[in-house]
C-alpha cells in the first residue's frame, strides 16, 4: 500500500440536457479532438467510523473514506476483487487558500488484495453510501483533468443496476481538476483554473462551489 498526499484544485458546474452537444463540441477543439476524448465509468463507495464517537471535541477528528475504482461497464461490475482499488481521504476545502476555486488536501492509497471491503471493516469503518459516475474525460495542455459526467445514486454497494440519476432532466456534471498541486503551487492553480473557465463561456458555468457543501462532515443518526 503506497500513500500520496496533495492538495486538489477544482471548479465545477452543471450542464443542462440540451447543451452538451456544443459543450462536448468545445471540449473537443479545446482538448485535441474526439480521438483523445476517454470513457469514464467510475465507482465510488463511502464509509464512516463504525462505532459513533461520543458527543465532545474527539467527534471532529472522525474523517470519511472513500472506495475508488474504475470499472469496465460491459463487464462483471459486480466482481470487485477484479479491479484497482484506491482508498481516498478528503480532507476539507480551506477557503482561506483560494476565492477562485476549491482547495482540498487528499490522500490516495493504492490498495492490493482481493477484499477492500473487508479491509474497510477492519479499519474500523462501515459502509454509508454509493455513487457511480458514468460519461467522459479529458485532459487539456497535459495540466487539466475536465470530466463530464452523470452521476447516480446507488442503493447496494455492489449492485450497479440499482442506480438512481442524481440530477434532474438528463442534466451533466463537469468538473475541472489539477490533482498533485503542492503546497507551493497552491496559490497560483487557482488562477490558471479561471482561464478555463472562460474558455468555456457560453457553455458551461463553471463556479468554486461553497466549500460548506463540500465538506466531508458525519453526520451521525
Amino acid at each position: 500500500m503506497s500513500l500520496t498526499t496533495s492538495f486538489e484544485c477544482s471548479l465545477h458546474g452543471v450542464v443542462p440536457a440540451h447543451m452538451y452537444p456544443a459543450l462536448m463540441e468545445r471540449l473537443n477543439s479545446l482538448c485535441g479532438g474526439k480521438d483523445l476524448q476517454q470513457p469514464l465509468s467510475e465507482h465510488v463507495l463511502g464509509f464512516i467510523p463504525a462505532v459513533i464517537t461520543p458527543h465532545g471535541p474527539a467527534r471532529n477528528d472522525d474523517v470519511m473514506l472513500r472506495l475508488q475504482s474504475s470499472y469496465d461497464p460491459n463487464g462483471d461490475t459486480r466482481n470487485l476483487s477484479q479491479r484497482q482499488w484506491f482508498l481516498c481521504q478528503q480532507g476539507h476545502p480551506d477557503p482561506h487558500m483560494s476565492t477562485h476555486a476549491t482547495v482540498r488536501p487528499v490522500l490516495y492509497s493504492t490498495l492490493d488484495g482481493p477484499d477492500v471491503l473487508k479491509f474497510v471493516s477492519l479499519l474500523g469503518y462501515r459502509y454509508e453510501f454509493g455513487y457511480i459516475q458514468e460519461g467522459t474525460w479529458f485532459v487539456c495542455q497535459d495540466r487539466f483533468k475536465i470530466t463530464v459526467s452523470q452521476v447516480f445514486k446507488l442503493n447496494r454497494p455492489s449492485d450497479l443496476s440499482t442506480k438512481t440519476p442524481c440530477l434532474s432532466d438528463g442534466a451533466w456534471l463537469i468538473e475541472v481538476t489539477v490533482q498533485g498541486v503542492t503546497q507551493d503551487q497552491v496559490k497560483r492553480v487557482p488562477d490558471d483554473l479561471t482561464v478555463v473557465k472562460t474558455w468555456l463561456d457560453g457553455v458551461a458555468k463553471l463556479e468554486n462551489v461553497d466549500y460548506l457543501y463540500l465538506q466531508n462532515k458525519i453526520r451521525y443518526p
